[in-house]
């Protein structure tokens, strides 16, 4: 019986395990080497970490982003937020949708009014809500991920009550500014655009996704309250302004995640 053919050769490889860690040495804190043909993507599919927060990145924040932004583009960014918080009240990392919005991570530093005062409020609502089902406790960790990865729903210092306030006074100016023409850079750091009537349709349309975190933000509450004639009340308003978001759809793409 002849015997089995050796195996074909597999070509010449040399280790360079010693010459990469010697590299890494070289490196500082925070710093990366990436070759043009690969991505972090690529590496970080190559490399199974269980960690969902080092599994997601973020865009870095262009000029135009830091400083004045558009009223579509502030309404783009709202839309956003929608599918992703659903997402996370679906059992997804907290780290993989609803903090890849970069603006999440230096509150601080958003330059936007509009945008600051509906993130906070944002924040406060997902406290809420992931504090009713961690008090129930009638979740399975495959429906809902309690870990936050270090980071912190709440804003510090800051009350749900001050942030309606603040959110109800920001609705009004724009709907001043929607009806009667006022400037619209009066009340934020926004470009409007120079078409008065499409200027106006996209404060309208901004008003009615402001108008549902805080019918949101009033409906949880209720619920908090056990106080089922304010939930009765708060679910109109709520229901009218996610017709109009899903009316109104926007097609801007979003950079700030």
């Amino acid at each position: 019986m002849a015997s089995p053919a050796p195996p074909a050769a597999r070509g010449s490889f040399a280790d360079v395990t010693a010459l990469v860690r010697s590299a890494a040495k070289e490196l500082g804190t925070g710093e990366l080497l990436l070759a043009s043909h690969y991505s972090m993507f690529q590496a970080m599919s190559a490399v199974q970490i269980l960690n969902p927060r080092f599994d997601t990145g973020c865009a870095v924040l262009s000029e135009q982003e830091r400083g004045c932004m558009s009223v579509a583009s502030i309404r783009g960014k709202r839309d956003w937020t929608v599918p992703e918080i659903m997402e996370w009240l679906s059992g997804q990392p907290v780290s993989q949708t609803v903090f890849t919005c970069v603006y999440l991570h230096d509150l601080p530093s958003v330059s936007s009014r509009i945008v600051h005062s509906f993130l906070q409020l944002l924040l406060c609502q997902m406290a809420r809500a992931r504090s009713f089902v961690h008090e129930q406790g009638i979740f399975f960790e495959e429906d809902f991920n309690m870990d936050l990865y270090g980071f912190e729903l709440e804003p510090r210092g800051v009350k749900p009550s001050e942030l309606q306030s603040s959110m109800l006074e920001l609705i009004g100016k724009l709907k001043d500014a929607a009806t009667k023409g006022a400037s619209a850079a009066d009340i934020d750091a926004l470009s409007v655009d120079s078409d008065l009537s499409v200027a106006r349709q996209h404060l309208t349309q901004l008003v009615a996704r402001l108008e549902f975190i805080l019918s949101l933000s009033q409906l949880l509450d209720a619920i908090q309250d056990f106080n089922p004639e304010l939930i009765a009340g708060a679910l109109p308003p709520l229901r009218e302004s996610l017709a109009l978001m899903i009316a109104t759809q926007s097609s801007v793409k979003v950079d700030g995640k």
